[in-house]
């Protein structure tokens, strides 16, 4: 079992006790055991401020992903939605690579999850994980260190070419800056 990052909360008690309440995210830091995600950095910094990133896929096709930036929206992740439509999904950004677990609790739909290190390459897929209505929800760990991972739909990455070894091209989605 891996260690959960500490999000989802406005106080360091809330961060605390929110460390089990992370939901269709991010679990916990990487299986290694190291604390990662505080504030993205590395792989985000041509994306800061960035509400949305443009991902082009090997296929060719952009998805507009939603960044998860804050400890908040980490920490409800794709929680309580009802579909994913194609071409949008999630992307979270980590400040060191690793081996960053991710679990499906109170999500309501399938999942792809797609793990690329900070030059965009795929690293690891995990198709269709299927949501947990309640705890313990099995964690989804890549077989290598990543430094990004995005959300789709279920059976969205084989569409897309999102297949180890690929690459994804990332960039701030057209008007989607920070105010």
């Amino acid at each position: 079992m891996t260690t959960r990052l500490p999000v989802g909360a406005r106080t360091v008690a809330g961060l605390v006790a929110a460390a089990s309440l992370v939901a269709c995210g991010a679990q916990g830091g990487p299986a290694n055991g190291s604390r990662g995600a505080s504030e993205p950095r590395g792989a985000a910094a041509s994306l800061e401020g960035a509400r949305q990133v443009a991902a082009t896929s090997p296929t060719g096709t952009t998805l507009v992903l939603e960044v998860a930036r804050s400890i908040g929206e980490r920490a409800r992740g794709l929680m309580g939605r009802a579909e994913v439509p194609p071409g949008t999904g999630m992307i979270f950004f980590f400040e060191q690579p690793g081996r960053h677990s991710f679990w499906m609790f109170q999500c309501l739909v399938e999942l792809d999850l797609v793990w690329l290190d900070a030059q965009g390459t795929v690293v690891d897929v995990e198709v269709a994980a299927p949501p947990c209505a309640a705890e313990p929800c099995p964690s989804y760990v890549p077989d290598g260190a990543a430094s990004i991972v995005i959300e789709v739909a279920a059976h969205e990455s084989a569409r897309l070419g999102l297949v180890p070894g690929a690459r994804v091209l990332l960039a701030p989605a057209p008007g989607a800056s920070a105010p």
